[in-house]
């Protein structure tokens, strides 16, 4: 059985990559993992690990008529020629596509016929890429994540629950764990707005009307998160890179925008619904839990680690976290909303 985790270090296996403040692991990071860069040399807009670049030279042949790869300056940058929006997006649907046929990346075994948006300049489309092979560039990926709660006055006994996800078994990324009631990434051409509606109907069953009614914004999250942290075998310390550091070692700057979604276990008679529903194969289950046994399952690692800091935040806002009782809490605030120096949505 796991050891409990304080809510910091909670946070900390979600934005886990090194600030620059922190010298030695920034240094190891910054100097061993190549940046993307566009195809007028002016901007960063990912990070790609030393494990997929060697894929990409042993296919650089191919790959050479869109990506300039420079093992020196430890850069990769589009080609000059990609000067639009639709050559960009057209040469990495044919990157995508062919890295697939090679079967030398695990993560294009999860293709999921979706498109994800890089940003170039804020608030331009800049080229649109097949969703499985974004975290192998390292380029900023956005989502929505939805609260689904009951207000104490809105609640039988008084006090505030949050419905709960399970996530289905059959999930190819942490089957089985809990998660927040609607979540999913925000897929190319759909708005923020767009994905909230549709996500909510596909994953648990909540109309437009209901949604509309019943949702309020509540801001974004940010943080730099990898999925294991790459360590050293000859003494240069933690997030130094190497070409041994698979793709469990990713680097994944994400941005999740937050909403609250309002429900009852009072009885009225013009509800219509009352709670989320399973509508695809997605979820497994949805449960009704208090704040208590929300906390525990966080501290239990029994949370998907990045909607355990969404719950992390919604308590923050409602009062359930505070200064008093949190002795960390300016630091969880800030390294749950990190600042991510690409160009964004």
């Amino acid at each position: 059985m796991m050891t409990a985790l304080s809510l910091l270090e909670v946070t900390e296996n979600v934005d886990v990559l090194p600030y620059s403040h922190e010298l030695s692991t920034f240094k190891n990071f910054d100097s061993t993992t190549f940046r993307l860069i566009t195809h007028d040399s002016q901007q960063e807009i990912g990070r790609i690990i030393p494990y997929v670049i060697q894929v990409f030279l042993r296919h650089y042949e191919f790959l050479k008529k869109f990506i300039i790869i420079n093992t020196n300056a430890k850069t990769v940058t589009i080609s000059s020629e990609l000067n639009t929006f639709e050559k960009r997006s057209q040469a990495f649907a044919e990157i995508a596509e062919y890295l697939r046929a090679t079967d030398e990346l695990d993560t294009l075994k999860g293709w999921r016929n979706e498109l994800f948006t890089c940003y170039y300049p804020s608030k331009v489309v800049y080229f649109t890429v097949e969703r499985s092979l974004a975290p192998a560039l390292g380029i900023q990926m956005y989502g929505i994540h939805i609260n689904g709660y009951i207000p104490p006055e809105e609640s039988k006994d008084g006090n505030l629950k949050l419905w709960v996800a399970r996530r289905s078994l059959t999930k190819p990324t942490f089957p089985g764990m809990l998660d927040n009631t609607i979540a999913g990434g925000i897929a190319y051409p759909y708005s923020i707005y767009d994905t909230v509606m549709k996500e909510s109907m596909e994953e648990a069953n909540v109309d437009r009307k209901y949604v509309e009614d019943n949702i309020s914004s509540a801001g974004v999250l940010t943080y730099l998160f990898t999925p294991k942290v790459p360590t050293s075998n000859e003494g240069k310390g933690d997030f130094f890179y190497t070409e041994s550091h698979d793709e469990d070692h990713f680097v994944q700057p994400e941005c999740e925008f937050i909403y609250d979604l309002k429900f009852s276990e009072l009885e009225k008679s013009n509800a219509t619904i009352v709670g989320p529903a399973i509508n695809d194969d997605e979820v497994s289950g949805f449960m009704l839990m208090t704040v208590e046994e929300t906390l525990e399952a966080v501290k239990n690692g029994k949370f998907k680690p990045n909607c355990a800091i969404v719950v992390i935040d919604f308590l923050m806002r409602k009062g359930y976290i505070t200064p008093s009782s949190e002795p960390n809490y300016v630091e969880i605030s800030r390294k749950i909303h990190r600042h991510i120096a690409y160009p964004g949505i």
